[in-house]
């Protein structure tokens, strides 16, 4: 056996660093998740090896899982067996497959269309006529050799206007037609364009548009761009976040790859056009062309181009008539949640050669400002000088940076919908010089404009701790009119960003631990900068106006993505939910049940608001600075235990002494092994010593031990074994639980084995308390090491008094699973009993003397600490002790609480989104039966229709809550 090497103590209690997979064990009626690989917070460095001992109930160790194949690698391998089919496919279409054959005028076939599917061979004149109305194909012509590439005008079409493709028998012989370049979606043509010239005369820029061709200039126009390649490149951009440039030069590559460069160059129509086809699709997505702001909630801002988040409250819009009637304690459930953050990700560059005249299109209607008034309003205001006093973050400690050097805007500050990650119309500003208050103040004040006629309001803000000390001094002096919607404010800090606070922060702003707020985990607006910073990389080269747009298309493509899955997505939080909440309510009511009642009673009536105490924020979910047992107290307790195990006698009656003996002597035949197993394999002479006296005094009472079986119980002699002095720590004693059933009824050990029953489950319940009492003990005194201890010496001696803390908790759990064994032995029923299996990783407390780290709620304590409470009659628990229990129940009861508020959010999230789809399903109704413009009547019917889909999509997923199922519907979105 190899030497043993010092335990190391780990930096951080092991729970809190990983979650793993969970077993589930039935306590107290609910089925309570126990976690089943969490090691313990002393652990040595190799595990020691331990002689043979009672068997343990831990499971053995998973067997490595088969390597999996992708399957990427499956597909690959199946299709490279047919690469040479793939290859002389390709090659065949390369050349005529019957040359000589004519066409159906009888001319030679010798072209044909790449783009039409399994396109016959033509002659040029019948193939163009057969592609008058789709002149932008690309045909392939036979010289002999191979095929060329060639336009249709080449081969002579024209392209005739408002005639269905034919030419204008009114235009004159001498002006007929125009040499035009057109980009099409599968490249850049030249071709010739014929103008109606019938009466009344329309503008040649009017025929273009009627065509579907967006004319590069309206002032003698020579190129167009089709609206189905600006439609293709909008999605591309907003999906891909691809520059134009790029997807410009790959239609000249898909005209000519041979020589791209020869092919006519038209990026800068292209881009000026692109960005007005984007602003005019919002235009009139949004419903101004209808003057839609009149139907609309007087609190939106007038002309506004953006996606509103259906789910959030909109006064007289989408909320209950009676929602003001809601109580205090139920307003999480009417409560509008803003997320506030900068991001640096969205810079500008200065230093370039921009356009001081550059048109901003979306002109503050979008998500940006109005630019103007936002650049008055910073130069009313001094730079920042105030500092953080809580943490050294970013954005308050780390103004004037080099990395933004040469950068006019050095990022963007944006308040979003905290619930679902939405942008807020008119909510997101520029920086410049890093994040100052100033910028988050007028966002913020630009939101909060919008909601003035809400009760409850939500702030989130990763600096939420400072920014708020001096908002309402500073709403004063910039926004008088926001003052009071400022007063009614909450603030939080993100469940992520909290991590990097002081300890005050955590019990002051943390959503955990705050009421009415839901699992809301206020880091939506990370997910919203991940998506929008691929984009950074082509708007910091732009002009101000024509970034400001950009930004503005998407931020409204990401909204309008939230808004098509908003319904499924909350229907899958609230099953999700339902299920924690059952997790998280019966581990709450088994903890409840396992703590004092009298403790439980004053518990309740504390009040959870953290107050001053003169040197910290106190907080029920925060340890006191008691002082728990010092480790020479600790030490002297230990001592006495063990001299106390020796003196037990729980019974009286004949049977009863007999069976605490053999109990006794099981005790010692425990602590026997673990002395050997200390010893290693050169144990010193005083270690030899005293395993020499333990057998002496073990062998000494098991001989009394047997004596008394021979004369009392005949009927086991038979069993009964020569007794070794060298092996009396593995001796049988011949218990009743050392027998089967069968064998106890047969040697009339039954009324023994009741006896013994008895005796077991009152040393198993025993078992445990010493357990919780050791494991805290262990907790508090490495945390006073962590703390306290310095030195060489004085660390020498802590460690020796955890390692015998440490060898403490194991025996306890040595005792509870020997007993135990036996109880299984005696009849115990495995399913239903409160004893369950005890395993070596469940031999831990939960750190509560941190704040609150992530995922901390995941890990769920051993079934051991929900247990009723099992301390001994008239022995109340140390104020320590009871601190570390108040604390884990005040955590759990909030765990349970945040998880009920969110059941109660989520349903009203989803009657709001069909209120929202519906009242604008009935206004574009409204809207479309009043234009007296055909196409715009038959768009807004078209709108109507596409809300009212979405209302129906919203309603089925309510009545799915409504009438809860185990499986969730599957809703046809025919």
């Amino acid at each position: 056996m190899p030497p043993r090497r010092k335990p190391v103590i780990r930096s951080h209690p092991n729970p809190y660093q990983r979650a793993h997979t969970s077993t589930v064990l039935t306590s107290h009626g609910g089925r309570l998740p126990v976690p089943t690989e969490i090691r313990h917070y002393l652990q040595p460095q190799p595990p020691k090896k331990r002689p043979a001992e009672s068997p343990s109930d831990a499971p053995p160790r998973p067997q490595k899982r088969p390597k999996v194949f992708q399957g990427a690698s499956v597909i690959m391998s199946d299709l490279k067996p047919h690469f040479d089919e793939i290859i002389s496919a390709m090659l065949t279409r390369e050349c005529h497959p019957k040359p000589d054959a004519l066409c159906r005028c009888g001319a030679s076939a010798n072209t044909r269309c790449t783009e039409c599917w399994e396109s016959p061979f033509y002659c040029a004149s019948c193939i163009v006529e057969q592609h008058r109305n789709l002149p932008f194909h690309w045909v392939e012509q036979w010289n002999g050799r191979f095929f060329e590439r060639k336009g249709l005008a080449v081969l002579g079409l024209v392209i005739g206007l408002r005639h269905h493709g034919h030419l204008c028998t009114q235009a004159p012989s001498d002006n007929a037609t125009t040499k035009f370049t057109v980009v099409h979606t599968n490249g850049i043509h030249d071709v010739t364009v014929a103008y109606c010239h019938c009466a009344p005369r329309t503008k040649p820029t009017d025929q273009l548009l009627l065509a579907g061709l967006f004319p590069g200039t309206f002032k003698q126009p020579a190129s167009a761009f089709t609206f189905a390649v600006l439609r293709e490149h909008h999605i591309h951009s907003l999906q891909s976040k691809k520059a134009a440039y790029d997807y410009f030069e790959a239609l000249r590559c898909l005209t000519d790859n041979v020589l791209p460069n020869s092919v006519k160059d038209r990026y800068r129509e292209f881009l000026r056009t692109t960005r007005v086809w984007a602003y005019l699709k919002a235009f009139k997505r949004s419903g101004q062309y209808y003057n839609i702001d009149k139907l609309l909630p007087s609190t939106w801002p007038p002309g506004s181009l953006a996606v509103h988040c259906p789910s959030c409250p909109e006064d007289g819009f989408n909320m209950a008539p009676n929602w003001r009637n809601t109580p205090p304690d139920k307003r999480h459930i009417h409560t509008t949640w803003n997320n506030g953050d900068g991001n640096h990700g969205l810079q500008r560059k200065g230093g370039k050669i921009d356009d001081p005249d550059d048109v901003e299109l979306w002109d503050g209607n979008g998500y940006f400002v109005n630019t103007p008034k936002y650049e008055a309003f910073l130069k009313t205001v001094p730079d920042s000088e105030e500092k953080s006093t809580c943490v050294n973050l970013k954005a308050v400690n780390m103004q004037n940076k080099s990395k933004f050097r040469n950068c006019v805007v050095t990022g963007v500050v944006a308040v979003i919908c905290a619930r679902h990650a939405l942008f807020r119309p008119c909510g997101m500003v520029d920086m410049q010089k890093g994040e100052k208050y100033a910028h988050m103040d007028y966002a913020l004040a630009s939101v909060l404009r919008q909601q003035a006629p809400l009760l409850w309001i939500m702030f989130l803000y990763d600096i939420a701790c400072q920014f708020w000390i001096n908002l309402l001094k500073r709403f004063k002096a910039s926004f008088p009119r926001q003052v009071s919607t400022a007063r009614t404010l909450r603030y939080g800090v993100g469940k992520l960003h909290v991590q990097g606070h002081t300890e005050d922060c955590m019990y002051r702003h943390s959503l955990n631990y705050m009421e009415c707020c839901g699992r809301t985990h206020g880091e939506a607006v990370e997910t919203c900068w991940a998506e929008g910073n691929q984009a950074g990389a082509s708007t910091r080269e732009m002009n101000a106006g024509h970034r400001h747009d950009a930004l503005d298309d998407f931020h409204g493509d990401w909204n309008w993505h939230k808004v098509q899955k908003m319904s499924v997505a909350i229907y899958e939080k609230f099953v999700m939910a339902q299920e924690d909440f059952k997790k998280k309510d019966d581990y709450f009511a088994a903890l409840t049940e396992s703590m004092p009642p009298d403790a439980v009673e004053k518990w309740r009536l504390l009040s959870t608001e953290p107050k001053w105490d003169g040197e910290q924020w106190a907080s029920v979910y925060r340890m006191k600075q008691l002082k728990g047992p010092s480790q020479g107290d600790a030490y002297k307790s230990l001592c006495q235990r063990e001299q106390e195990l020796k003196k037990q006698s729980s019974f009286q009656s004949l049977h009863a002494n007999f069976l605490d003996s053999g109990l006794r002597i099981q005790a010692g035949q425990r602590r026997l092994k673990r002395k050997i197993a200390d010893g290693g394999d050169s144990p010193s002479p005083r270690i030899l010593d005293d395993i020499e006296r333990c057998r002496e005094r073990l062998f000494k009472d098991l001989s009394q031990f047997r004596e008394y079986q021979d004369q009392e119980l005949p009927q086991l002699r038979d069993h009964l074994t020569q007794i070794s002095i060298d092996e009396v720590e593995n001796i049988t004693l011949q218990l009743p639980s050392d027998f089967s059933a069968t064998d106890r009824s047969h040697l009339g050990l039954h009324d023994l084995g009741k006896y013994e029953y008895d005796l077991r489950e009152g040393k198993a319940y025993d078992a445990i308390r010493h357990l919780r009492e050791a494991l805290k003990e262990n907790f508090i005194s490495v945390q006073f090491k962590k703390k306290n201890v310095r030195g060489q010496k004085d660390s020498t001696r802590s460690h020796t008094v955890l390692k015998k803390m440490k060898e403490d908790v194991h025996q306890c759990a040595q005792k509870y699973r020997q007993a135990r064994a036996a109880l299984v032995s005696l009849g115990l029923d495995t399913i239903s009993s409160k004893l369950q299996p005890l395993h070596d990783r469940e031999c831990y407390l939960r750190d509560v003397t941190q704040k609150r780290r992530l995922g901390a709620e995941e890990v769920v304590e051993p079934w051991f600490w929900t247990l009723e409470d099992i301390t001994k009659d008239g022995e109340p628990l140390s104020e320590w002790s009871l601190n570390v229990d108040s604390v884990r129940w005040f955590r759990a009861r909030a765990d349970r609480d945040r998880y009920q508020e969110e059941l109660e959010i989520l349903p009203e999230e989803l009657n709001r989104v069909n209120r929202h789809h519906s009242r604008m399903s009935s206004i574009w109704a409204q809207l479309a039966r009043k234009s007296t413009h055909t196409g715009a009547m038959a768009y807004a019917f078209k709108k109507a229709a596409m809300y009212e889909r979405l209302a129906i999509e919203a309603q089925s997923y309510i009545c799915n809550i409504e009438v809860p199922k185990k499986q969730p519907a599957v809703i046809n979105d025919d």
